[in-house]
């Protein structure tokens, strides 16, 4: 009798550790966020620099002998770095041209500004396609931007990439907070699963990328998985986001 009831103790005790060990949390989908994460802000950051361009003021981010910028053609003009690193150490090199007359850049116009990129590569990634944008003026009379993305290929060092199938979003000038951006995209993942996210009052600030803001992201068979780019609650410009996932760790990953 004492034998069965150790023997049944034991594959208790087994059992119970084989459920503890089935619980445990693995960390949140940190590809997934990351490649949604990574494409919203690759837009961002060519129109910015798209946007500095065109109004005289790339010379600030950057060192003026790493780029240079053509205006020999009718009504666009072509920017090209060579191995350029802004003051956040985000590295820059090859092509990017903008098209778009010079009333394209004020409000109420009905002209389109559009970005390629041409043997562009950011940090490690190579990006080709299109961004469009169009200007507006809001209730305020705060100038705005809606920013739209077809198949933009982001190709990693590895080979693999993801792809914004499209997207659109609204780059708007805060009296509060600076730029903001909101807007949603849909795509592929490098691992070949696709998604959608939703940006929510993402703020830039005078930073290369946001500091507050909140981004959720739906991947098919997965929880929902936010993104929160006030990790800790003081808005740094420190390139941190917090990852979160229901049943899941939390992680602080960077761009």
């Amino acid at each position: 009798m004492r034998k069965n009831v150790l023997k049944i103790s034991g594959l208790l005790i087994m059992a119970a550790i084989i459920i503890i060990s089935g619980c445990k949390k693995e960390d949140a989908d940190t590809q997934s966020a990351e490649d949604a994460a990574r494409g919203s802000y690759i837009m961002a950051d060519a129109f910015s620099i798209a946007k500095d361009a065109q109004g005289g003021k790339l010379n600030k981010r950057f060192s003026i002998e790493c780029f240079t910028i053509d205006t020999s053609f009718v009504d666009g003009l072509r920017i090209t770095f060579n191995q350029c690193t802004d003051e956040y150490g985000v590295y820059r090199d090859g092509t990017i041209t903008i098209t778009a007359t010079d009333d394209a850049w004020n409000g109420n116009s009905t002209a389109i500004i559009s970005i390629t990129f041409d043997n562009y590569v950011q940090d490690d990634e190579g990006i080709s396609g299109t961004i469009t944008a169009q200007a507006g003026t809001g209730s305020l009379g705060l100038l705005y931007f809606t920013l739209g993305a077809t198949d933009l290929k982001l190709t990693y060092s590895d080979g693999d990439y993801s792809i914004i199938n499209s997207a659109e979003f609204t780059w708007s000038i805060s009296l509060l907070n600076g730029l903001e951006y909101n807007g949603h995209s849909n795509g592929v993942t490098r691992n070949g699963v696709a998604y959608s996210s939703v940006s929510d009052d993402l703020v830039f600030g005078f930073c290369s990328w946001p500091v507050s803001g909140i981004m959720t992201i739906d991947v098919e068979g997965e929880n929902e998985i936010t993104i929160n780019f006030d990790q800790n609650g003081s808005a740094p410009c420190d390139n941190i986001y917090l990852v979160t996932q229901k049943r899941h760790r939390d992680v602080e990953l960077t761009f």
